[in-house]
This record gives structure tokens, C-alpha cells and sequence, in this order.
């Protein structure tokens, strides 16, 4: 009986079929996040494929693994035991960024902090996460991050981000969604343009609505403050 020899051919479909997959799980996690269709259910749906995803690419790149030395034993394992020697310090901070992206509580927007670091996430990625506060950007390997330890904190102002209650000085005037006001909150000079002011229209009434905003400096919040009161609104700092 002839002997199955495992080829590029093999390995290329593997991949081809690998990445197709990976991009309809991206595709249908995004859609997901921007509709909703089963109600009390899509949060459960929306975590499910999420973390569908968070383990199909590990598995996907031990199966490209497997079949590349497949393709040749002897020269192609050695090669992959010299990468995984040589790039050892990155295969560490893939796999504990596994570990905490798994755990769904960081995410961007929450407040943390490291043995000698605070602010808020940035952004996170395979090999480690961003942290932002008003001495800069910060990037912090999830082997590092796991050997110091966190600390996640809720609802507490740090560093240059707030939260603001902006109402209108006359109690008969209501604030609309998509009001001039909206866009001069958008547009405001003192603001920390990589983050979008994150708006909360959740009253009814509409007299009121909160805003998440990140100043380019601490003390700006003040002038901003009274920028809005220019604008006929009152402001107060919500803790």
C-alpha cells in the first residue's frame, strides 16, 4: 500500500482554507457586534463567537505547524525548533496574551494599573497591550503584565479622562442627538483627537446627556468646561 505524502499542495489548501475561515469569523464577530438578532441571546451569541475566534487562531497556526514539518521531518523540525529558541520571548507573550484576552475583563477603555503604571487601555493586541495616560503612550508585554500584576479599577477618573454631565442652562431647552452641540463637543480644541468622545444619550427627556472624554493635558478640562459654558451648557465632573 502506498505510503500518503503530505506536500506543499497540502499545506498551501491548509492555509488557504485556514485564513478563509479566519476572516468569515472576523467578518461575522463584527457584524454581530452591530446587530441585534436574538434579543436577550446576542450578548451570549456575540461572546461565543468571540471566543470561537480567540481559539481558532492558535489552533490554526499548531495545525500550519504540524503540516510544514510534515512536509519534511528532518529539516523542517529543526527549523521550527530554531525558531521557537530564537523568537521564544514572543511564542511567551502570544501565548499569556491568550491567557488574559480569554478572560474577557480587559478590553479597551479600562482603567488599570501595573506595579509602576496607570491609565486607561488603549488598545490590545497578540504580544501585549497599550496603556494611555497623560504622560503618553505605553506599551506593556502581557509576560510583563503577568509577572508584576494589575489591578482593574472601575468607575474612577484617571489620569486625563473624565466623564461629564453637560445639561442646558435653561430648564425648557433639550438636547437632540445629532445637535450643534454634539459637534462642538466632537470638534473641541482641547481634546486628545486619537480618542473619540464616547456620548451617552441615555435620558429620556433629553435634558441631559454624559460625555467620556479624554484632554490632551489635565488642566485643559477646566478651560474646556468653560467652553461649554460659553456654548449655553452647564457641565459637572461625574465620579
Amino acid at each position: 500500500m502506498d505510503k500518503i505524502q503530505y506536500t506543499w499542495g497540502h499545506w498551501l489548501l491548509a492555509l488557504a482554507l485556514l485564513i478563509t475561515l479566519f476572516f468569515v469569523l472576523r467578518f461575522l464577530g463584527r457584524w454581530l457586534a452591530n446587530v441585534g438578532l436574538w434579543g436577550k441571546y446576542h450578548e451570549g451569541v456575540l461572546r461565543t463567537v468571540s471566543f470561537i475566534l480567540l481559539i481558532y487562531e492558535p489552533v490554526a497556526l499548531l495545525i500550519l505547524t504540524v503540516g510544514f514539518i510534515f512536509i519534511n521531518p528532518v529539516y523542517h523540525g529543526v527549523g521550527v525548533g530554531l525558531l521557537l529558541v530564537v523568537g521564544f520571548s514572543h511564542l511567551r507573550d502570544y501565548l499569556h496574551g491568550w491567557i488574559v484576552r480569554s478572560d474577557g475583563r480587559i478590553t479597551t477603555d479600562v482603567q488599570m494599573s501595573t506595579a509602576n503604571l496607570e491609565g486607561i487601555v488603549s488598545a490590545t493586541g497578540r504580544l501585549g497591550l497599550r496603556l494611555k495616560n497623560n504622560q503618553g503612550l505605553h506599551y506593556v508585554p502581557y509576560s510583563k503584565l503577568l509577572r508584576q500584576g494589575f489591578v482593574l479599577h472601575h468607575g474612577e477618573q484617571l489620569g486625563g479622562f473624565y466623564k461629564l454631565k453637560i445639561y442646558p442652562k435653561e430648564a425648557e431647552d433639550k438636547i437632540e442627538e445629532g445637535g450643534i452641540i454634539i459637534d462642538r463637543l466632537i470638534s473641541a480644541p482641547y481634546l486628545d483627537w486619537e480618542r473619540k468622545p464616547d456620548i451617552d444619550f441615555s435620558d429620556k427627556n433629553k435634558k441631559q446627556l454624559y460625555a467620556r472624554i479624554s484632554v490632551k493635558e489635565e488642566g485643559q478640562l477646566y478651560e474646556l468646561m468653560a467652553l461649554i459654558d460659553e456654548w449655553g451648557y452647564e457641565t459637572e465632573i461625574v465620579e
